[in-house]
């Protein structure tokens, strides 16, 4: 019969109908053996009717799993992947659409490929509006530049692949570390010789955020994952495989320096800034929504603005921590 694939597939935020709707494209509209494959749908929990209405769309040995942790997706992957009965586990984003022939060509790659334990498969980020335009641009510059600064392959969260028994091993993947939970696994990954092959195996859809404000979410949820991250593990580790970043370590710095008396003048300093801050973040937000400019000169906005988010979030990760332990 060849290779068989679990998708481990995460719902925190598709309606019932949207979400059936690309549950199908993962399963009934691909053109390889049913029996090859199965999706495990990890969701928040569902209501009865909509449980019953999902299941129906569902094929025998598809699975749904209800997790209380709905709006992370490490915690919805982590469940969804101790369901599977397969030992290859395709790890997807909720927003990513394949076509018909992808699962095919990929079980054909791994099967001739056998030694293969981790795949990258890239993905096309759909081209609707101006702003999900800079983040195809963004998107591709930063893979490009991570290729070029980093001497490993980051697992491409949009959708990749795992050995059960890799998984098993060297997982799962961190649910405190929020979006930095697949870097984080990269690096352990990395560290153990476990090699990830990129592999384009066909039309793999990225569904692109709509508004800016989306992509801060995502931001932020990784630079919480980050300090989490060097709050619990071995900074060494964190330093060799993502190095030193020198805005936080200028932040660390005038954090230090204003709050090393810990008066209330010093506290309100930094929130002052903060606010500035926080407010030429939201002017350049709507300079890049609103004004009739450029594609590339708001790209340039866009990368000054992500960077101001990161620097913003994590002064507030330190000033949290400042406060809890003072």
């Amino acid at each position: 019969m060849g290779p068989c694939v679990s998708i481990i597939y995460p719902n925190f935020d598709l309606k019932t109908g949207l979400l059936i709707q690309n549950v199908l494209l993962w399963t009934t509209a691909q053109n390889v053996a049913p029996d090859r494959f199965q999706i495990i749908i990890a969701t928040a929990e569902l209501s009865l009717v909509d449980r019953q209405i999902l299941k129906s769309y569902l094929r025998e040995g598809d699975e749904i799993v209800e997790v209380s942790d709905k709006e992370n997706d490490n915690s919805m992957w982590n469940a969804a992947a101790k369901k599977s009965r397969h030992e290859n586990l395709l790890f997807v984003e909720g927003h990513v659409t394949p076509d018909k022939h992808f699962l095919n060509k990929m079980l054909s790659y791994i099967e001739i490929n056998k030694e293969v334990q981790a795949i990258n498969t890239n993905s096309l980020n759909s081209q609707k509006s101006e702003f999900e335009l800079i983040m195809d641009k963004w998107f591709d510059e930063t893979l490009q530049l991570r290729s070029e600064n980093h001497s490993f392959t980051f697992l491409t969260r949009q959708c990749f692949m795992l050995k059960k028994s890799v998984f098993e091993k060297f997982g799962p993947l961190v649910s405190e570390f929020e979006q930095f939970g697949p870097p984080y696994l990269s690096a352990i990954l990395a560290d153990n010789r476990i090699k990830i092959e990129t592999v384009n195996f066909s039309n793999l859809i990225h569904e692109n955020e709509k508004m800016i404000f989306h992509h801060h979410i995502a931001t932020r949820s990784y630079v919480r994952g980050y300090v989490k991250a060097k709050d619990q593990i071995d900074n060494e580790l964190l330093n060799r495989y993502f190095g030193i970043n020198p805005d936080f370590i200028k932040t660390d710095l005038r954090l230090h320096r204003f709050l090393e008396k810990s008066t209330k003048l010093s506290l309100f300093r930094v929130r002052l800034g903060s606010f500035f801050r926080k407010t030429k973040i939201r002017t350049i937000e709507v300079a890049i929504m609103k004004i009739n400019i450029g594609l590339q000169l708001k790209l340039i906005w866009f990368k000054k603005v992500h960077r101001l988010v990161v620097i913003d979030q994590y002064e507030n990760e330190l000033l949290h921590g400042f406060c809890d332990n003072g």
